[in-house]
């Protein structure tokens, strides 16, 4: 039986874009709300604000770089944006401003009062994270594998999760596992392509190289845990998981390889095409989410899980309010854990 989705809109209207407004702060008001710091965000309604210091910036968000507007003569500048739903969402954002500052910062994070409470990352401390080069006879070269192992407890199944990406996700899956929100599991990010991630990734593009990677990841990198980690056989104890094109390939290896993978963790799908890849019965259980400010990504993943729901697959589908945004998929990735490894 399959799990029922999110009820959520079923098409992406104008209202769920965002769109630039005239900024309505004065630059006293910017100053007091940068304390001293480089950059800020804060919302009024559903208009968005982000203020920072400089002559000249770039505002970093949503996926998109934007000018930003100078505000009065000291040398602040700002960009005020207006997101639906902006109480719901988390947004990502960085101000690249002239001139830089002597510590120019990362991204910030904003976080409406509705949105998903935070997920908890932790420094890990239960295993060491180690890369494993891995010599590919499919894909004729080496990769790396980055390996978090913690204790797993007499008698327990190894269960395992498969990153794409280079991806284990360890900061997630450790506090999980301290809360006891998820029993101990292994993680093993897996090396893209690089330059040939794309076919790798997305079946139709390169039917070869696809099919190589499907050999590698699926065969042999399975293969290798099998032998030195003695991870369980027994797919309900084995996950994929993957963002963006990385989803693509989670969402397609759970379905071409159910005797391997029990469950699927596919974010952002960008281009997955269920004509090539066509759900069947017994595919692995899949966890899909993807953003409002992301219509591209968003689509895709709806078309897919759509066809899971016509194959009688068990899923997940969730909408955020998000762009194309890793602090959405961090969320994503704690909340799928334990429904995938219940």
């Amino acid at each position: 039986m399959t799990r029922p989705r999110e009820e959520v809109p079923e098409v992406l209207t104008d209202g769920d874009r965002v769109e630039p407004v005239p900024a309505r702060y004065e630059a006293a008001d910017l100053d007091r709300r940068l304390s001293g710091g480089h950059q800020v965000a804060f919302a009024d309604g559903e208009i968005l604000t982000l203020a920072c210091r400089g002559t000249d910036a770039v505002a970093h968000v949503f996926d998109l770089e934007i000018p930003m507007v100078p505000v009065g003569a000291a040398g602040l500048l700002a960009l005020s944006l207006r997101v639906p739903r902006l109480e719901e969402a988390i947004v990502s954002f960085h101000c690249e401003a002239e001139p830089a500052p002597d510590r120019p910062p990362g991204y910030g994070l904003w976080r409406g009062p509705k949105a998903p409470p935070p997920v908890r990352r932790a420094p890990v401390t239960l295993a060491q994270v180690r890369t494993v080069p891995l010599r590919s006879a499919a894909l004729g070269g080496p990769r790396t594998l980055r390996v978090y192992h913690p204790p797993i407890p007499p008698g327990a199944p190894r269960r395992v999760l498969f990153g794409t990406d280079g991806e284990a996700w360890e900061q997630v899956v450790e506090p999980l596992i301290r809360d006891g929100a998820l029993p101990a599991i292994i993680a093993i990010g897996v090396e893209n392509g690089g330059p040939a991630r794309l076919r790798e990734y997305v079946a139709g593009i390169d039917r070869v190289r696809f099919a190589a990677h499907r050999r590698f990841f699926a065969r042999e990198v399975v293969g290798w845990a099998e032998r030195e980690l003695g991870i369980s056989p027994d797919p309900a104890h084995r996950a994929v998981a993957g963002v963006s094109n990385g989803a693509d390939f989670a969402a397609a290896i759970g379905v071409l390889e159910p005797g391997r993978f029990g469950g699927v963790i596919a974010l952002s799908c960008g281009r997955i095409d269920p004509r090539r890849v066509p759900p069947g019965r017994g595919g692995a259980r899949q966890w899909l989410a993807a953003g409002t400010l992301e219509p591209g990504f968003r689509k895709v993943t709806g078309r897919w899980a759509d066809a899971l729901e016509r194959a009688g697959v068990e899923h997940v589908h969730r909408v955020r309010v998000a762009a194309h945004d890793p602090a959405m998929w961090g969320q994503e990735v704690a909340a799928a854990l334990p429904w995938i490894f219940r």
